[in-house]
């Protein structure tokens, strides 16, 4: 059943045009307009957009760039799924992406974005996860990220303080995996 969702959510067509879409994309947006209809993944990509103007379940990492693996119906999946989905609709939008440090030094037309990532469990000897969140860095070097639907955009980790480095900040039970610098191609 689960598969046949993800396949109904991959065929479904895009409501914007990858072009369209990517000439969405602002890093530099002050106010976050669309608050109850974005997610952390919109966020990062500076998508200020509905969802339901993309496609179905579009702020599901895989499912702008409908991948197989598509985790919108996925009660847990690993890392590399994940990843996959991720960089599924980084090309699909034409986002060049090299996984960097997150302290690394980025020119002025790239961001970056650093992945945390919740465990589920182990399964024959290989790690699962039920969630992910998303963190962006912008222009001052100061991380902020938007806590799932109907939260705004915030600076600030679970501990008030405001989030300098990625690998340092406390997101719960989020655990951090990586940072990609990105831009646009």
């Amino acid at each position: 059943m689960i598969k046949d969702v993800g396949r109904v959510i991959n065929s479904q067509p895009m409501k914007m045009s990858m072009s369209d879409l990517k000439r969405q994309i602002k890093m530099d947006k002050k106010n976050w307009k669309h608050i109850l209809t974005t997610n952390c993944y919109a966020y990062a990509l500076g998508l200020d957009i509905p969802e339901r103007k993309i496609k179905t379940l579009a702020y599901a990492p895989g499912t702008i760039g409908s991948s197989s693996t598509n985790l919108a119906v996925q009660r847990y999946f690993t890392l590399d799924n994940l990843l996959e989905n991720i960089q599924d609709d980084l090309l699909y939008l034409g986002i060049k992406f090299l996984e960097v440090d997150p302290l690394e030094e980025i020119l002025p037309n790239e961001w970056k974005i650093a992945l945390f990532t919740a465990f589920y469990s182990y399964i024959c000897y290989e790690e699962y996860l039920y969630d992910y969140h998303f963190l962006r860095q912008d222009s001052s070097g100061i991380w902020t990220h938007k806590l799932g639907f109907f939260r705004r955009p915030t600076n600030l980790d679970n501990n008030k303080d405001v989030i300098k480095d990625p690998k340092k900040c406390s997101l719960g039970n989020y655990d951090y995996q990586l940072t990609y610098k990105l831009s646009l191609k």
